[in-house]
């Protein structure tokens, strides 16, 4: 068992190459969000938009994530959100953040 402490942030980075036009990756994964992130992130089990189906600054969302064995609810605000470039989820009952670009 690891352990980082309360102070400690925890980073990681993963990118994939999608064979497609970045206007159409960009438009499923952060246009479309609330209809299309769990079909692309499994360990998300529940997903709700919180202020409609809409992506905007401001955004809220509540998610449960299944993490091992341990189901991890949180709620979230859409941070930025600049079309075709940048998307920015962060956790506001949990301290995370999650960048989306191209």
């Amino acid at each position: 068992m690891l352990s980082f402490g309360t102070t400690k942030q925890v980073f990681g980075e993963a990118s994939i190459f999608v064979k497609a036009k970045t206007q159409d990756v960009f438009c499923f994964i952060a246009e479309n969000f609330f209809l299309n992130y769990q079909k692309w992130a499994p360990e998300v089990i529940e997903l709700q938009s919180l202020d409609g189906d809409k992506v905007f600054i401001g955004a809220k969302g509540r998610q449960v994530r299944q993490d091992n064995e341990a189901l991890i609810e949180s709620v979230f605000e859409i941070t930025e959100f600049r079309p075709n470039s940048l998307f920015v989820l962060q956790g506001l009952d949990k301290p995370y953040k999650q960048n989306f670009s191209n």
